[in-house]
């Protein structure tokens, strides 16, 4: 038994047998259309602005495993992998259609199935997800798993509503700059000299009276500041321990939602591969036979 690399360093077991190898890479196959299709999903539900980093990501898992699917082929069936493969997928697909168990029976025996083959294609198929895929399985709904919480995290966040404005400061607000009291001046010798000197004596009263209501406002100003601020800093300290509690709750919250949500993908992903054949063939496209082939083959050789 072999190992083969998969996307993320993860290693699976390979099948030695020809056989083997062309079974196990066509459940990859199978595996790698199938996260594809939940990726693209995914990627339709993301707000617009995460859609092409989401894109670019899974373009990059999904050309990791293609390679991963070639070179193994490659290095088990050499330079006749390509059409091996491709006749091994048509050969298989008639036969899963046509529940041809004399077929299966055969295939089973060539890769070590224990059978019987009367348990069917579905049985086949669910015994080489344990025995060839289940590595690269858990890796990509780990993958899956890891792209919808970004989603999910990105829709709470262009939900949330904005945050509340600052509060004012009323004293503040309050206050305005008295407009400066300008002394006139007289002329030396004017008859009116002595009125105009009582006149500029009580300007210079009022605008020490002024000047101490400044005073005053100032001081009350400082005061309040000081008491507000340090009401701020307690209730920002009482908000920052109860945020942080929160947090701490929805990150295990959200840790326990993702691992249910990789549970319930992983049991679709088991129940989509070895089902397929239920409800379409060949990478969930309807293809059988000569068709799936060429589908399967220019996917893993010619699509780079």
């Amino acid at each position: 038994m072999a190992l083969l690399c998969a996307p993320g360093g993860v290693r699976g077991e390979v099948s030695a047998s020809p056989s083997g190898t062309l079974a196990a890479n066509y459940l990859r196959y199978l595996l790698l259309n199938h996260v594809g299709a939940q990726g693209a999903d995914l990627i339709a539900q993301a707000p617009a602005g995460l859609q092409s980093d989401l894109r670019t990501r899974l373009d990059g898992w999904r050309g990791s495993f293609q390679e991963t699917i070639r070179v193994d082929l490659e290095q088990g069936l050499g330079a006749e992998a390509r059409p091996r493969f491709e006749a091994f997928i048509a050969a298989f697909t008639q036969a899963e259609q046509a529940k041809d168990l004399t077929y299966l029976e055969q295939l089973g025996s060539d890769v070590g199935w224990p059978g019987p083959a009367a348990a069917g294609f579905e049985a086949f198929r669910r015994w080489g997800i344990q025995q060839w895929v289940a590595v690269e399985m858990q890796a990509g709904v780990d993958f899956l798993g890891e792209m919808a919480a970004q989603v999910d995290a990105a829709a709470r966040q262009s939900a949330a509503p904005p945050p509340p404005p600052r509060p004012v400061n009323p004293l503040r607000d309050a206050e305005s700059a008295a407009p400066p009291l300008e002394s006139g001046e007289v002329s030396n010798g004017a008859p009116l000299q002595s009125f105009s000197g009582r006149r500029e004596q009580r300007r210079e009263k009022a605008l020490e009276q002024a000047q101490a209501g400044m005073d005053q406002v100032a001081a009350e100003r400082e005061a309040w500041e000081q008491e507000y601020a340090s009401e701020v800093e307690a209730k920002a300290q009482a908000e920052a321990e109860a945020m942080k509690s929160q947090a701490e709750r929805l990150a295990a919250t959200d840790e326990e939602a993702l691992e249910q949500r990789k549970n319930s993908l992983k049991s679709k992903v088991v129940s989509v591969l070895a089902g397929v054949a239920s409800s379409t063939v060949s990478g969930f496209t309807g293809a059988v036979g000569g068709r799936a082939a060429d589908e399967a083959v220019h996917a893993i050789f010619d699509d780079k």
